[in-house]
């Protein structure tokens, strides 16, 4: 199997594990409404932001800082779709993607507040991850592209199950 099928595979399996928990959980989302300025995840106001460190081996994660936020901030152009099978990804659409520095989200236009914002704790294979809660979705945000991933990926904050991938600035 190719280094690229495996980080696939390992990608469609976080994807999974993450939809199970958000489902157990009854999603991801917070139940607050909307309260987002309309700009599309462009918000500067500071965020009330936490991170769910249980979700995570004991002392991976932290809670980023305002200025480990800003590094992350950006608008991100992803590929929507499912892994088929054989661990092909299957394109199905294409999306806008876009984290503020503040941490804030927004995906096609619509803001979904995060519920849990992660930072590892020390840089692994594909560097310090950022991990967005929000929505029914999780992201990985890196601080530069990954073969195979882009820069962000994860499944859609809007229901979970679309896989996104390939997030180029």
């Amino acid at each position: 199997m190719s280094v690229l099928n495996i980080r696939r595979l390992n990608v469609l399996a976080l994807a999974c594990c993450a939809t199970v928990a958000l489902t157990a959980c009854g999603g991801g989302g917070d139940g607050s409404p909307d309260t987002s300025d309309g700009t599309g995840g462009t918000d500067t106001a500071p965020l009330a932001l936490s991170c769910n460190t249980a979700a995570y081996q004991p002392g991976s994660v932290v809670l980023p800082t305002a200025d480990q936020l800003a590094v992350y901030a950006g608008t991100f152009q992803v590929t929507e779709g499912h892994y088929d099978a054989a661990y092909n990804f299957v394109a199905s659409g294409s999306g806008t993607l876009v984290i503020a520095a503040n941490g804030a989200v927004s995906y096609n236009g619509k803001a979904y507040p995060p519920s849990s914002a992660c930072l590892d704790a020390a840089a692994g294979p594909y560097g310090q991850l950022l991990y967005l809660f929000a929505g029914q979705g999780h992201l990985e945000i890196a601080t530069a592209p990954q073969v195979g991933l882009g820069q962000a990926w994860g499944s859609s904050p809007v229901d979970g199950t679309t896989l996104l991938t390939n997030g180029t600035k």
